[in-house]
């Protein structure tokens, strides 16, 4: 009876492992993609075209981008995040600290990330305006002086509509905009984004 019982229970610990590893990605990943929903939704509601969720291939490999809008003659990366408590973060830093209560927890810093996916647009598309803004929602409070090109999802349509302003549209802009749209639509997405999580697997042994 022992012995039934102690197999039972090392053909359970296993189990509830990986359900609590599950829940807890589950849980991250499901806090990202609401950010995301909350950052297109005031994108479109600013009036400006959106594409979400884009997996582009460049020589530096697939790249994941949370949103490009188009402004005016400019193409936007939007990297977004959903975190909650207090942020603490500048330009050149590696990584930022979020403080939640009693936890802190470091994260990439998020400017270093979008740079890498306005780099991978600029590379594909050289004749156009490539910028990025890093967007939290207003979950979180910067208890510093916040970068430049770091702001919240309420801002987005004051940056956006500044773009706009700055930059005359341009039938480059316009056919870039074009290859985007298609490049959303294409089959080849599923492959990036496999594609996209190997390389985040690689990189995370290193």
């Amino acid at each position: 009876m022992v012995i039934s019982i102690l197999n039972l229970a090392f053909l359970i610990a296993p189990i509830i492992v990986i359900s609590l590893v599950l829940a807890k990605f589950g849980t991250i990943e499901g806090k990202g993609k609401r950010g995301e929903r909350v950052a297109e939704r005031a994108i479109k509601k600013a009036g400006y075209q959106v594409i979400s969720d884009l997996y582009v291939s460049a020589s530096r490999g697939w790249t994941q981008i949370d949103h490009v809008v188009i402004a005016g003659g400019a193409l936007v990366c939007i990297e977004v995040k959903n975190y909650a408590g207090s942020i603490y973060g500048q330009k050149h830093e590696k990584s930022w600290t979020q403080v939640c209560g009693r936890q802190k927890n470091k994260f990439q810093n998020p400017i270093h990330q979008n740079h890498a996916h306005v780099c991978s647009l600029r590379e594909l598309f050289p004749e156009v305006d490539v910028r990025g803004f890093v967007a939290f929602t207003p979950r979180s409070t910067f208890k510093r002086d916040r970068p430049d090109g770091v702001g919240t999802t309420n801002n987005l349509k004051e940056v956006l509509d500044r773009i706009a302003a700055n930059v005359p549209t341009s039938p480059a802009a316009a056919q870039a905009w074009s290859m985007l749209q298609s490049m959303a639509a294409s089959e080849r997405q599923q492959d990036g984004r496999k594609a996209h999580r190997e390389q985040l697997r690689q990189r995370n042994r290193m």
